[in-house]
């Protein structure tokens, strides 16, 4: 029964992930208010065993790329972008491009910071040795919410894992100049503007590319 269940559920998502395709081919609207019909409720699909989360996470994922590309091209009105982030990184939360994807487009496309950082939270927490979730947490912290200690010690605990860049060690310095009041580095607050818009017009044209596939 659950096995039926499962493959309805994919089907079902499959299904109207490309109506929402042949709507954007015709030039149609798509109701938000139906939108939300495109996801399963994740509470529901989390009784599924491993082998089958990842299959249903791949299906939303695919949906993902097919919305936000839509409203990306039509209206960059994404008012169920957290929810699909939400599903996909609980029902495959070791897939790290789900969390790079995901905070990267809600910090900057829906300014939706305090989702945001749940998902870098969860990013560091499920890859404590990665140096770039701690980062990209840590740059959140400090950019949009001006947590410079917070966003110091974050950085502070990967600083001697190998392969982190020299640069951090500079980075961090100034987050515990700027949390201790002894620095206010206009042009560093530029510079890592701009390297941060970067990455994210890097993975925006990534995305693009997929979503053109």
């Amino acid at each position: 029964m659950i096995r039926s269940a499962i493959l309805c559920a994919c089907i079902g998502i499959n299904a109207l992930c490309f109506r929402v395709l042949d709507f954007e081919k015709k030039g149609e609207a798509v109701d938000p208010e139906r939108e939300i019909h495109l996801l399963p409720r994740v509470d529901y699909l989390e009784i599924v065993d491993l082998g089958y989360r990842n299959v249903l996470s791949d299906i939303i994922w695919f949906n993902f790329i097919s919305y936000f590309g839509y409203h990306y091209a039509r209206d960059r009105e994404y008012r169920w972008l957290d929810n699909y982030c939400d599903s996909v990184i609980r029902l495959d939360p070791f897939h790290e491009i789900f969390y790079r994807i995901c905070s990267s487009f809600l910090l900057w496309d829906t300014k939706d910071v305090d989702n945001a950082l749940l998902v870098l939270e969860e990013w560091e927490k499920r890859f404590p040795d990665n140096w770039e979730a701690a980062f990209q947490h840590s740059f959140a912290r400090y950019f949009f919410r001006q947590e410079y200690q917070h966003a110091a010690e974050i950085l502070a605990r990967v600083l001697q894992f190998e392969g982190v860049p020299p640069i951090m060690a500079n980075i961090e310095a100034k987050f515990r100049g700027m949390a201790q009041g002894t620095l206010d580095d206009l042009l560093f607050k530029k510079k890592l503007e701009k390297l941060a818009k970067e990455d994210r017009e890097r993975r925006l044209k990534q995305f693009e590319k997929d979503h053109q596939k």
